[in-house]
């Protein structure tokens, strides 16, 4: 496959005055809103993304959950009360709907079962953390008390190419299949683990 070397328009703004919706691609701009109608119609290929940094990744999804209604905020990094630092790469909330999602975006694909594991329990701390023991909040004036009565659900973003499963409460998506999540994700919403 051809290497691509993608950007995101962000790192261009002062030289090119892109939108931040838009992505470069050997210098061919595409536009996220076309990229999310090719990987609805199943018409894009994800093995181009992987060529995208593992930050770029975190941006592309956040995107995506804007172009859904979401706000987003990424890269949130706070302390516990237990003095640990943690990070989550991605806060989407809807007012409208009352949720807020704490996503870790996975750059890689997730294998093994151990793995996946691993990787939801961590989300689950992050998040519980964040919303229960957090002393401090590193570089975002985030009021968390605004979302009291969200429901606060962690999930994982991944490359892998398979449906939507939910493992011991907390959904692992697909990219491919985040914005049909993000459409009916409240027919989920009681498989799903909240806080």
């Amino acid at each position: 496959m051809e290497n691509y070397d993608f950007i995101t328009a962000r790192s261009l703004l002062k030289e090119e005055k892109i939108v931040s919706e838009n992505y470069i691609k050997n210098k061919v701009i595409f536009n996220i809103q076309d990229v999310r109608e090719k990987i609805r119609s199943g018409n894009f290929e994800l093995d181009i993304i992987k060529n995208i940094s593992w930050k770029d990744f975190e941006i592309f999804c956040s995107d995506i959950l804007k172009i859904n209604g979401f706000s987003c905020i990424n890269n949130v990094r706070f302390k516990s009360k237990n003095k640990k630092r943690y990070e989550i790469d991605i806060l989407a909330m809807s007012k409208i709907k009352k949720i807020l999602f704490s996503i870790d975006a996975k750059h890689w694909k997730i294998g093994g079962r151990s793995k996946i594991e691993g990787a939801i329990i961590n989300q689950a701390r992050r998040t519980n953390n964040l919303f229960f023991n957090s002393i401090k909040i590193f570089n975002y004036k985030l009021n968390l008390e605004k979302y009291k009565d969200f429901k606060k659900i962690p999930l994982i973003i991944t490359l892998n190419k398979e449906e939507i499963k939910i493992y011991q409460g907390i959904p692992v998506i697909p990219l491919e299949k985040l914005d049909n999540f993000l459409l009916d994700f409240e027919g989920y919403i009681d498989l799903m683990l909240h806080f």
